[in-house]
């Protein structure tokens, strides 16, 4: 068996521990956050993380050429469709959520902002994106589509075992696959024929689920779900849920472990996890004690869209 570990992060401008945007619009956890605390970190384990860009961080040439010069990383895209022309919805970002679940839109509507976002990116660095993750994980049979249309290799989107249902659309992942699959171009959940390679996060738990909400939350206290995210988990519960994935695929040749975050947690009150410099350096070195865990075990470091021709029909 040969196991795979990605790095994924969601890379935005900073927030604040309600997710909205401060009046300053600041972008420190790129600027000083990524060269100075996730590059270091990466390099001692030679990991090589995948940055999901948002639009805000293309349109501040200071992010793009902090981007420009990292090595041993790739740099792929990350839709907040409110912020992306056509219908964009906030010219000025302060104070604002970004609620729209791209999911919901028109597949041309749809289509069009991915277009927007695709190209914003060529302009920015010369070359075409291949990896991409939707905001709230906002993906559907039509994101595919698109991102086949344009170019991409990977979508990295789907949450197994998690319903993100919500008044501005629904992302219903419970019966998702847990590892890297070609989906169906009708349903995203299904395998298929589409050219793009989903790439799960890495998630194990309880699937069971009713119509109540109420009583789902009981479940889910009962029947816990563990994300490989240090965002809100110990490192103990990421090496569950590495050691519990590694048990479920035994006999496959690839498997694929799949962590993401956010970029703005490594900044304190940039958003709703890490509050405290203390903090921060707690997350920091969660993610040291799983890529030194992973780094003793030879696991395989690669970018997203790397894991491509492992899993290429």
């Amino acid at each position: 068996m040969r196991i795979f570990f990605v790095v994924t992060i969601d890379t935005e401008i900073d927030r604040s521990p309600d997710w909205k945007v401060s009046s300053d619009e600041t972008f420190f956890s790129v600027l000083y956050g990524i060269p100075q605390k996730f590059t270091p970190l990466f390099n001692q384990f030679r990991a090589k993380p995948t940055y999901l860009l948002s639009s805000e961080l293309m349109e501040n040439n200071n992010c793009v050429n902090i981007f420009k010069n990292i090595k041993n990383c790739e740099l792929g895209t990350h839709l907040h469709g409110d912020l992306v022309e056509p219908e964009r919805k906030f010219y000025k970002i302060a104070d604002t959520y970004n609620p729209a679940m791209q999911n919901s839109y028109p597949a041309e509507l749809e289509y069009q902002k991915l277009k927007n976002l695709t190209d914003l990116f060529i302009e920015k660095f010369g070359y075409k994106p291949k990896s991409f993750r939707a905001g709230r994980f906002a993906a559907g049979s039509n994101t595919i589509i698109s991102l086949e249309k344009l170019g991409y290799l990977i979508d990295s989107s789907v949450t197994p075992g998690v319903d993100w249902d919500y008044p501005e659309g629904r992302a219903n992942f419970i019966n998702a696959e847990k590892q890297p699959y070609f989906p169906s171009k009708k349903n995203i959940l299904e395998h298929g024929d589409s050219k793009i390679l989903e790439v799960p996060i890495s998630i194990v738990g309880s699937k069971f689920r009713t119509p109540i909400k109420l009583f789902n939350r009981i479940v889910s206290k009962i029947f816990p779900t563990y994300w490989l995210r240090p965002s809100d988990q110990s490192v103990e519960e990421m090496l569950y849920v590495i050691k519990k994935i590694k048990k479920q695929n035994s006999g496959k040749e690839n498997v694929v472990l799949n962590t993401m975050f956010h970029s703005m947690e490594v900044i304190p009150d940039a958003s709703p996890y890490n509050k405290t410099e203390k903090d921060c350096k707690e997350f920091l070195k969660k993610i040291e004690k799983v890529l030194e865990y992973c780094k003793i075990n030879k696991f395989d470091f690669v970018t997203l869209s790397e894991l491509y021709s492992y899993f290429r029909r």
